[in-house]
């Protein structure tokens, strides 16, 4: 096996990032379609910091990688696993293990305090991978997609006036559950443009909000105020969200297992396509 030099990403160019992450997923369990515009998104989307992820190079070819976002939540540094991948020409050398005994061994001088990620529930040898290294489960996700006959944009007129509705709603009161890293606010607030915000009201009262990506259909999050509770609030929302997207589906992504939510939308026929666990190395 050839020396691998490990360095962050400050100066490796997306280019570079992207041509080993196609490599890395081509076979995955899950497909995945990442043009660079897609990847570039999603780096913004979910935070990325260059100069915490760390790359595995043979020389200026990128072996292996693990993308990293940065926040400030609660009160602490939080740091969240975009993507981790190994090229396949170095797969199955233990060359992912290595990465992250690295990565995890420079989190202490970073200032952060915990680290999360999302891990397929099937993926079982990513999991031990994990626990080995000091991670835990801290809940499961569920996720759901449905289709439909066409793409319904802007059929009904849009009730929101925009970002500063949210900040006027205590959003933990609306949620079944606190939003995954991809899903929460600070992801719309990253690519605002890229988001519809739909906002129902009854008597001058929020009664659910919703949004949803305009041209993907992913619904980031989706609440209902407690008084308003229903498969039915939910329905009529989703009814909504499918009025300003392009998708000819909606998909929901990391629904906590056993939240309202997740038994909504199974009641509504969203089909579960996969499901994952959240894990949480706490940094000592």
């Amino acid at each position: 096996m050839p020396t691998l030099t490990h360095h962050t990403l400050e100066h490796t160019p997306l280019t570079t990032i992207h041509r080993a992450f196609v490599d890395a997923f081509s076979e995955y369990e899950v497909k995945i379609e990442m043009p660079i515009e897609k990847l570039a998104e999603m780096l913004t989307t979910r935070s990325f910091s260059p100069a915490w992820s760390l790359g595995a190079f043979d020389g200026e070819a990128m072996a292996g990688f693990i993308l990293l976002g940065a926040r400030q939540m609660a009160g602490e540094t939080v740091v969240y696993d975009v993507a981790t991948g190994v090229t396949r020409a170095y797969q199955q050398q233990g060359l992912g293990d290595r990465l992250l005994k690295d990565l995890l061994a420079r989190l202490p001088a970073w200032g952060v305090d915990s680290f999360v990620l999302e891990v397929l529930e099937h993926n079982t040898a990513a999991q031990k991978l994990y626990r080995r290294n000091g991670f835990e489960i801290s809940r499961k996700f569920n996720c759901y997609q449905k289709s439909f006959d066409a793409p319904q944009a802007e059929q009904i007129p849009s009730s929101s006036r925009g970002a500063e509705d949210l900040r006027a709603l205590d959003l933990p009161a609306y949620l079944s559950f606190a939003p995954s890293w991809q899903n929460a606010l600070e992801s719309v607030q990253n690519n605002p443009g890229q988001y519809h915000l739909e906002i129902i009201r009854e008597g001058g009262e929020v009664h659910a909000y919703g949004i949803v990506h305009k041209q993907r259909g992913d619904v980031m999050q989706l609440g209902v105020a407690p008084a308003c509770r229903s498969t039915a609030e939910v329905a009529g929302m989703i009814a909504r969200l499918r009025a300003h997207t392009l998708s000819e589906r909606l998909v929901f992504l990391n629904v906590e297992a056993g939240s309202a939510l997740d038994r909504d939308l199974l009641a509504l026929g969203f089909e579960n396509t996969v499901n994952q666990y959240e894990m949480v190395y706490q940094v000592a």
